[in-house]
């Protein structure tokens, strides 16, 4: 007599999303690489609603924040690098901007 056995193997995935911010993104970006957010609090307001642990890519730029930004969900902020480019355009490694601040001030502008 022989015996057949059947493995089912079931993978569970857990899909990080990212979330992209731009400072010259469309006013109504909803986060995607095609139309980022144009601003950190509506990419964090974002994040904070789809669960898992997203990323939220942030592009180089300036980005005024008038109003207390609340995390409440936990996620990632990860700052963009710009690197030189050789006269072919292509990149050559060398990081041109790589520090990362988010500073919170009272100043209005």
């Amino acid at each position: 007599m022989h015996k057949l056995f059947f493995v089912f193997s079931i993978g569970l995935a857990i899909h990080a999303q990212t979330i992209h911010v731009n400072p010259y993104g469309p006013a109504n970006g909803d986060g995607s690489s095609g139309a980022p957010f144009n601003n950190i609090a509506a990419a964090v307001a974002r994040a904070n609603t789809i669960g898992g642990i997203p990323t939220i890519l942030i592009d180089p730029g300036y980005y005024p924040i008038s109003d207390t930004i609340k995390i409440e969900a936990p996620m990632t902020l990860q700052g963009s690098e710009v690197l030189q480019v050789d006269p072919q355009g292509w990149p050559t490694g060398v990081v041109l901007s790589g520090e990362r601040r988010l500073v919170g001030t009272s100043e209005r502008r």
